[in-house]
């Protein structure tokens, strides 16, 4: 006997360890650009991992890569918010950060699915998203690794 995993519980424990680990996290990451590229360089790593569990482990690896993902993901969301605070002058730091998150989200978050299906259609490897991941995740790194790190400044 299998074990049954309906479609939408590891979405949803996923994204409840994101709200719930999210705060969390941002109270133990290092603090600037260099402790959020650390998360993010994880990502490069074990991407194709995730996927590659995702792909083969049945309805048990698909759970398990997604609660996965979701932990990485609250280890960046958790100091990125910071992280995009200290970017912007208090002059129009709110404006700064909500006009560079969403349009990032709505770049990379919107575009997913179908870039996703669009490689998997071209390359026939069920991988080629995984292989995608890495590359963003690995150019995020590389910009906050270049980030001034501005942590340690006053706000205003």
């Amino acid at each position: 006997m299998g074990l049954y995993v309906s479609s939408d519980e590891p979405l949803l424990l996923s994204g409840g360890h994101i709200v719930a680990g999210s705060p969390r996290r941002g109270f133990v990451t290092p603090r600037g650009p260099r402790g959020t590229a650390i998360y993010i360089l994880e990502l490069v790593i074990v991407g194709v991992v995730y996927f590659a569990l995702a792909n083969a482990g049945g309805a048990a690896g698909y759970a398990l890569a997604q609660i996965a993902f979701g932990f990485l993901l609250a280890l960046v969301m958790g100091a990125a918010p910071a992280m995009l605070v200290e970017l912007f002058p208090s002059e129009y730091r709110m404006s700064g950060y909500s006009v560079s998150f969403n349009t990032g989200i709505g770049i990379a978050g919107g575009t997913a699915p179908v870039v996703a299906t669009s490689l998997i259609g071209a390359t026939g490897d069920l991988l080629a998203p995984a292989w995608f991941l890495m590359f963003g995740a690995a150019l995020a790194a590389g910009a906050a690794f270049v980030m001034k790190d501005r942590s340690r400044d006053p706000l205003r």
